[in-house]
């Protein structure tokens, strides 16, 4: 076992943070462990998903499994507003690792193959910071709009955007690095 794969197994915060919350706003244990089995099942299908999309990107591209992902997660936002039990939920939890292994090893891929060699690592953590930043408001608008309109609103309108950002970046985006004036 390599030394990222041991901080993996011991890298369980994220899980035990949803117990421990749970936990203390008094959530029955029954229900809580549901969380815990869903946040699970994206791990279930993000690790051979990564691994395959990966693999195909090396080979094809990157910019196919990107958009693949991208596709993914609009058709499983939208389907939480359609959610009706635990199986459905089950699977649309599963979809979202497929949506992250696809997408999430292979955007932080072709940002360092698009980025000049001198700067990957800075242009990598530019990429990071921007969609970080982004992060902080939009949970914001999703419960604003929950609020205002219900459950169903925020997850279609979320899905179509997904859909419409993949559509504009398979267009817009160059699939590899265009080289001017023989800067690598």
């Amino acid at each position: 076992m390599d030394l990222s794969s041991l901080w993996a197994f011991w890298n369980v915060t994220e899980n035990f943070m949803l117990v421990c919350g749970a936990k203390i706003l008094g959530i029955p244990k029954e229900q809580f462990w549901a969380t815990v089995l869903l946040y699970w099942l994206i791990n279930v299908s993000f690790a051979p998903t990564a691994y395959i999309a990966g693999g195909f990107s090396d080979k094809f591209g990157r910019k196919t499994p990107i958009l693949a992902g991208m596709a993914v997660l609009g058709v499983m936002t939208m389907g939480f507003a359609f959610a009706f039990n635990f199986i459905t939920i089950g699977a649309l939890f599963l979809l979202h690792g497929v949506y992250q292994g696809l997408y999430k090893p292979n955007i932080q891929a072709w940002v360092a193959d698009l980025a000049p060699v001198e700067q990957r690592a800075e242009v990598i953590g530019t990429y990071k910071m921007l969609t970080g930043l982004s992060d902080i408001p939009g949970p914001l608008f999703f419960g604003f709009l929950w609020d205002q309109f219900g459950l169903k609103v925020p997850f279609i309108v979320g899905g179509l955007f997904c859909l419409i950002c993949a559509a504009l970046l398979s267009v817009s985006v160059p699939a590899r690095r265009v080289v001017i004036e023989g800067r690598a």
